[in-house]
């Protein structure tokens, strides 16, 4: 018979939990918020540059996996709470990772759809939290980062996306299945309606992820212009405190 638990002591999730705070008190306290989140903007824009890098510079394609690595890492810090989630994905992700180090273009890898999917499940449960933080938090430069944070990790979600759909289902798009920069070009194109016409859904399965990621692009849009001008009004008609 396992032994009762005493009164009063802590329980594994809230020492889980403290353990998380010291850790992020002692390496993120000291900066800003506002400059925690410009420097993950920063990052999220490194990384979807970096296909351009490869053939421009000629840089390493391992460099861009230590880049996602430490992105993810990055993530998993930002938040105030401990977040079972964000971490379990972040672990993941780091595991399918490092499964393909050497060999990250390789869509005959048995392992390379699960590094697809667990990137996918990691960048949807860290952009729910910042939508999140974006609806709770008070009007500040914090929550300007943290909407365009979350407004290209969705990007980026749907790039996978159109990803796992080429690797399901080949020529769903009119460019090939080996080609690393164009899903995440197309998502753009399509999460901004600029639209211009150079890459193209083919099946219908893949226009209706491109119609999803269209009106998701919309409605984020709408949701986060009304949010900051909602808190914005609010705070300027607030009275001002007593000196």
């Amino acid at each position: 018979m396992a032994r009762l638990r005493r009164r009063g002591s802590p329980r594994p999730s809230h020492r889980v939990a403290r353990q998380y705070q010291r850790l992020r008190a002692t390496l993120l306290t000291p900066t800003p918020p506002s400059a925690m989140y410009l420097v993950y903007v920063l990052l999220l824009l490194l990384l979807l540059g970096f296909p351009l890098w490869v053939q421009a510079l000629h840089v390493p394609l391992a460099t861009f996996d230590g880049l996602l690595l430490g992105l993810v890492l990055y993530s998993c810090l930002l938040p105030d709470t401990w977040r079972v989630s964000v971490w379990t994905a972040g672990v993941l992700t780091i595991l399918a990772v490092g499964l393909m180090l050497g060999q990250q273009t390789n869509v005959q890898h048995p392992f390379y759809p699960v590094k697809i999917v667990c990137i996918a499940l990691f960048f949807l449960l860290f952009v729910r939290v910042l939508i999140l933080e974006i609806l709770f938090a008070p009007i500040a430069l914090t929550m300007l980062y943290q909407s365009i944070a979350s407004y290209l990790v969705l990007g980026m979600l749907f790039a996978l996306g159109f990803r796992l759909l080429q690797l399901w289902e080949p020529g769903a798009f009119n460019f090939p299945v080996t080609d690393e920069f164009n899903p995440i070009y197309m998502s753009f194109i399509v999460l901004t309606s600029v639209g211009l016409g150079d890459m193209l859904p083919v099946t219908m399965s893949a226009k209706a992820l491109v119609l999803l990621e269209s009106i998701v692009g919309q409605i984020y849009l709408a949701f986060v212009v009304a949010v900051m001008i909602g808190k914005y009004m609010s705070a300027q008609h607030q009275p001002p405190a007593d000196p």
